[in-house]
């Protein structure tokens, strides 16, 4: 059994590059069946749209399952069907196919750099959640996509929404929805509140547009907001 990448994957790599990654994988790993084990993906209404983070291309990521590390393998996340995709290559035939990797059995995994790990979100049953941490707090983040019913008739009947995000801070396995800076402070009290107030006034943090690293930086801070404005 091979892995690869499509050849429009978004790092570029020439056919050269590609079968080296090919042969790598294959010296690694070999036909594993603990990777190779799941149940055939399925994309539904993909003409106009994808239900895919960020890039509807398959691409290098990292996986950690049943507790064995693989790093560099084809995968992406749909956020419509909440499902990590492999993509492989079966030898004997050369036919590309993708498989949903069992949720039950992935640990965490890796993918355009962020970290993802199955999380219970308030209402939810488990499902995948990217996570930002710093010491002993945690952003969630829950990437979502829906599925909306189309009326041109040149379309397929559905599309699917642009990606949304919604965080959530974890305080020592207490999770708290954080829509704005003010449900955000309400986790905290005062003197730390005041000071990661303005904190986020002098950074300009907005929550709902922050990046990775602007969450991270603010972890820090309200982490020791004391030591952090001496």
């Amino acid at each position: 059994m091979q892995l690869v990448w499509s050849f429009t994957n978004s790092l570029g790599q020439t056919a050269e590059e590609l079968q080296q990654v090919e042969e790598r994988f294959d010296h690694t790993y070999g036909s594993d069946y603990n990777l190779l084990n799941g149940r055939q993906y399925h994309l539904y209404y993909s003409s106009t749209s994808h239900p895919f983070l960020n890039s509807d291309q398959i691409r290098p990521g990292g996986v950690v399952l049943n507790g064995v590390v693989y790093k560099d393998i084809p995968i992406n996340y749909d956020l419509y069907q909440q499902v990590l995709i492999l993509q492989y290559i079966v030898s004997h035939t050369g036919e590309t196919r993708y498989l949903v990797l069992n949720r039950e059995f992935v640990d965490e995994f890796s993918l355009d750099g962020k970290i993802f790990r199955k999380v219970s979100f308030p209402g939810e049953k488990a499902r995948y959640g990217q996570v930002i941490r710093a010491d002993s707090l945690c952003f969630l983040i829950r990437w979502n996509k829906n599925m909306n019913f189309s009326a041109s008739v040149n379309e397929t009947p559905y599309r699917y929404s642009d990606q949304s995000r919604h965080l959530f801070l974890d305080d020592s396995g207490s999770l708290h929805k954080v829509g704005s800076r003010s449900s955000f402070l309400d986790c905290f009290e005062d003197p730390h509140r005041t000071l990661i107030r303005q904190y986020m006034k002098e950074e300009r943090i907005r929550l709902r547009h922050a990046s990775d690293f602007q969450l991270e930086k603010l972890l820090e801070f309200c982490n020791h907001p004391e030591e952090e404005k001496r």
